[in-house]
């Protein structure tokens, strides 16, 4: 795999889930409207904020670390497609069986698709023969 092109991916990721991390961390309040799911207690917030926001906020920082160091690079890039493959599948997976396809959902479920595909066709490239 191309040195370079591996960074990219784990950058563009880093960035992706450090910001929306962020966002869930602060104020998940937005985020829930926009996916149209209901606040109804201050425990389901918490949660909320804990779970999305830490999450994508340790995931943002696994994708950092690992596009800075040479040999966490294949590491990083599994732990990529792998996230973005379960949450792609799992999604592509209700999405059908409860027959819903708004917007938002093909949006979030275009970015995981893209971005499984992408660390799964940089990784099958082999070894990481340039920088």
């Amino acid at each position: 795999m191309n040195v370079w092109i591996a960074r990219t991916w784990l950058v563009v990721s880093a960035g992706l889930h450090l910001y929306f991390g962020a966002l869930f961390a602060i104020d998940a309040t937005p985020m829930l409207a926009g996916l149209a799911i209901a606040q109804t207690e201050p425990s389901g917030l918490i949660e909320m904020r804990a779970f999305y926001g830490g999450l994508m906020l340790a995931l943002g920082a696994l994708f950092a670390a690992a596009a800075l160091r040479r040999e966490w690079l294949r590491a990083g890039l599994v732990l990529m497609t792998v996230t973005y493959f379960g949450a792609a599948s799992v999604r592509a997976t209700w999405m059908l069986i409860d027959g819903v396809s708004d917007d938002w959902l093909v949006r979030i479920l275009s970015i995981e698709a893209g971005g499984a595909l992408a660390g799964a066709l940089s990784l099958a490239r082999g070894g990481l023969s340039r920088d």
